[in-house]
């Protein structure tokens, strides 16, 4: 696996997504603090890094960070969602395992235009603790992100559909530049993603009941 990244990234100043995924551990390049688009540091994989400056590190490090609510939590997740969002990227786990509906609906996320990034996953649950929940698909529906999301990801989702703002991701989503769906074990179709105009990096993953791309995948013609 790669362990130095070479040269010097730091007159690259219009690169906004940079994937060092599955690098386990790497030496980050002079210079990634001088980026000044970059919004995206995809790192699924990496066990370490180094950086040879203060400022690099910082940067790495801002760039990693995702803070996160449970929402299996029995307190409100809204209690510090404020001073959560600072950091422009938030992970919700726990989205097979809300008992409320009220608690998604009072974070009113599309309200939050500060958020860049959003993952959301869900947890195994047996047929005896399924009944105690929401269904994702309901909790998704609500799960409304603001238009300004620019990197998303959806794992582990249980729901067999996609909720409306799903279908309509060119018109709620526009600014989309990185999309990641894995582990969708009961979904058989995609969402038509084919016209994001400003994607750039999709991931599509461990989705076995998927078993043909069909014309409704792109959403129109000329896709992508």
């Amino acid at each position: 696996s790669l362990e130095k990244m070479p040269g010097d990234y730091g007159s690259l100043k219009k690169l906004k997504l940079l994937n060092i995924s599955y690098c386990f551990k790497v030496s980050i390049p002079y210079g990634i603090a001088n980026m000044s688009n970059l919004k995206c540091l995809l790192a699924v994989g990496l066990d370490g890094y180094s950086c040879k400056n203060k400022d690099d590190f910082n940067i790495v490090s801002s760039l990693l960070c995702m803070p996160s609510i449970d929402l299996t939590e029995k307190d409100s997740p809204s209690d510090d969602f404020h001073g959560i969002l600072k950091h422009k990227r938030l992970h919700l786990l726990g989205l097979g395992t809300v008992q409320s509906i009220d608690e998604v609906e009072n974070l009113g996320l599309c309200r939050h235009q500060q958020l860049n990034s959003l993952r959301l996953s869900s947890s195994y649950l047996n047929g005896n603790e399924v009944a105690k929940f929401v269904p994702d698909d309901i909790v998704l529906e609500k799960i409304i992100p603001p238009r300004t999301l620019e990197h998303f990801e959806l794992l582990d989702y249980h729901g067999s559909e996609f909720p409306e703002w799903m279908l309509n991701l060119t018109t709620i989503l526009p600014n989309l530049v990185h999309l990641k769906l894995s582990g969708l074990a009961t979904c058989d179709h995609l969402p038509p993603l084919g016209q994001l105009p400003k994607l750039q990096s999709l991931v599509i993953e461990s989705i076995p009941n998927v078993k043909a791309v069909r014309e409704d995948f792109a959403g129109g013609s000329r896709a992508f």
